[in-house]
């Protein structure tokens, strides 16, 4: 162990200071190559970020996700519509099916009145009496008589009428007249004409 023994106190730390020059430049050396590494890859990030406008993809999914939420109210009101959607298809079938039947009764009083109407027809109130033209629709009254006129209600209005006055009255898409053909003290006779075809 000849060589330790050569060894002084001062080659010893020159030694020393050598190996930790060399250890010391070594480090700097590779931290700085590692910063030089990760810096080039960040910045590589960031260019390519850039290029995507990450940022701005970023913030439209945010504005997305916030719009997409419900509030608890608007859970609360859908929750209630789910509850209420059977029961609004049941009143809309029952509202089809309504419909349906009035439709039917409709077409069935206008073939009723039509075969009624199909002729000129002749009526003879008394006076103090009121008659049906169209049973429950139309109604032709007498008040009372005068040699050139006399005192009606159709349908409930009082009308004073002449021989060859006129009332009209709609009924199934088609328009009536009654006009009153005679008069007698006892009473009045009234024709009631069926439309003319245009």
């Amino acid at each position: 162990m000849k060589v330790l023994e050569d060894i002084t106190p001062f080659k010893l730390i020159t030694l020393l200071v050598t190996v930790a020059g060399a250890v010391s430049a070594a480090s700097v050396a590779a931290t700085w190559q590692f910063c030089q590494k990760t810096q080039s890859d960040e910045l590589q990030g960031y260019k390519a970020a850039q290029e995507l406008h990450l940022k701005d993809a970023i913030s439209s999914l945010s504005s997305y996700a916030e719009a997409a939420k419900l509030t608890s109210d608007e859970r609360a009101r859908l929750t209630a519509l789910d509850r209420q959607l059977p029961a609004l298809m049941k009143a809309n079938t029952d509202m089809k099916t309504r419909l349906d039947e009035v439709t039917r009764d409709r077409d069935s009083l206008k073939v009723t009145v039509s075969s009624m109407l199909q002729k000129n027809t002749e009526i003879e109130v008394p006076v103090g009496e009121a008659h049906w033209i169209v049973p429950n629709l139309v109604t032709i009254g007498v008040t009372s008589v005068d040699r050139s006129y006399i005192e009606a209600t159709f349908n409930g209005a009082p009308h004073l009428l002449d021989v060859g006055g006129q009332l009209p009255f709609d009924l199934a898409g088609k328009r009536y007249t009654v006009t009153l053909t005679k008069i007698e003290p006892s009473g009045a006779t009234f024709v009631v004409t069926l439309p003319v075809a245009g």
